[in-house]
């Protein structure tokens, strides 16, 4: 760097939470050795334009508070998590976070997976074909489907062929289906079951893929493939719209057991995110209290924080369930406790 042309003073500026770095320049801009200098000296830096074009302001978020979250989705399914919350990480100001993994649930063999298992390894597929609707609605759910057509789940479109159209619940269920080699026909306006019995089209004769189907008093069968614990709201609100509903209970949801320094570990979280009422739950069982905070991803998870004892103010849920909108919960949660420590 040029000394002459350029100069570089730099000032400690100590706060409650942030150290504050001036660099003032000869140049009309900051340059890039600036940056490279700074960066060397406080690699954890954030850079941010100030209105004075000669000078640029570094935010270290150093001495900000530690922000424990705890990921509790069953073992091995909190990447998709991670790595939105690591992406929304790289986007911000927001340093100092620590994600534990705190598996809450893990998922059982339902009663009736062994009839889904007969009806999709069918080679002539006789029963799925007397269906005019699949609808799933959590990624387990799809892939405990996709599971049951065995030794043919390898097949890129195991549904190829068959006239019967497939509803996700939402994004992250969509992802499931179509990984698996699953089309996606229909996904409602908001990924909740409610809003997916309410919206789901009534299909008709005339539709192009029925030219081959002769019940044609039987239309508008859906099959559910479901979890044991899954409330009866889809099917409720299908069957009263007239959509006959044959509901499978393939897979079931049970507490995990928490290792004695899980528990501890679980007791020292500053947050908890949680994405069904079973977690929760067992969150509960296991640990013996309720989390200080909890980021849910939809409104069933919160109502049973909720119905546990956990205070409104405690308890923060997107207004569209997804993934997304609960990452942004997560990120703006943290930084709601970064600041209100800050001021102490």
């Amino acid at each position: 760097m040029d000394s002459t042309n350029q100069r570089m003073a730099f000032q400690l500026l100590p706060t409650s939470s942030l150290s504050r770095i001036r660099i003032s320049t000869n140049s009309s801009r900051v340059s890039s050795e600036h940056v490279v200098a700074v960066r060397a000296k406080y690699p954890r830096a954030r850079f941010v334009q100030l209105g004075n074009r000669s000078r640029c302001r570094v935010c270290m978020s150093s001495q900000t508070q530690t922000i424990k979250v705890a990921l509790t989705r069953e073992d091995g399914k909190n990447d998709n998590l991670r790595k939105e919350l690591n992406k929304t990480l790289e986007l911000s100001s927001i340093r100092n976070i620590e994600m534990v993994d705190l598996p809450c649930i893990q998922h059982g063999v339902g009663p009736d997976y062994p009839t889904l298992q007969e009806w999709a390894q069918d080679l002539k597929k006789t029963k799925l074909k007397e269906f005019d609707w699949i609808i799933i609605t959590s990624p387990e759910a799809a892939h405990v489907f996709h599971s049951a057509f065995g030794s043919h789940s390898h097949e890129k479109a195991p549904l190829e062929g068959l006239p019967v159209k497939v509803a996700a619940v939402g994004k992250a269920t969509s992802v499931a289906l179509r990984e698996a080699g699953i089309p996606v026909d229909f996904v409602p306006s908001i990924a909740l079951g409610e809003n997916l019995a309410e919206e789901l089209p009534w299909r008709r004769k005339d539709d192009e893929d029925y030219n081959n189907k002769t019940h044609f008093n039987d239309f508008n069968r859906v099959l559910y493939p479901a979890s044991v614990l899954a409330k009866d709201t889809v099917q409720s609100g299908l069957e009263s719209r007239n959509f006959s509903v044959t509901r499978l209970n393939v897979y079931d949801t049970v507490p995990a057991t928490m290792t004695a320094s899980n528990i501890e570990l679980a007791k020292s979280v500053d947050i908890a995110t949680f994405a069904s009422p079973s977690a929760v739950k067992s969150w509960v069982f296991n640990v013996g209290q309720l989390p200080k905070k909890a980021i849910c991803i939809g409104k069933s998870s919160a109502v049973q924080c909720k119905s546990m004892g956990m205070p409104d103010d405690a308890v923060v849920y997107p207004a569209a369930p997804g993934l997304e909108g609960w990452a942004e919960c997560i990120m703006r949660s943290i930084a709601e406790l970064q600041k209100t420590e800050a001021k102490r």
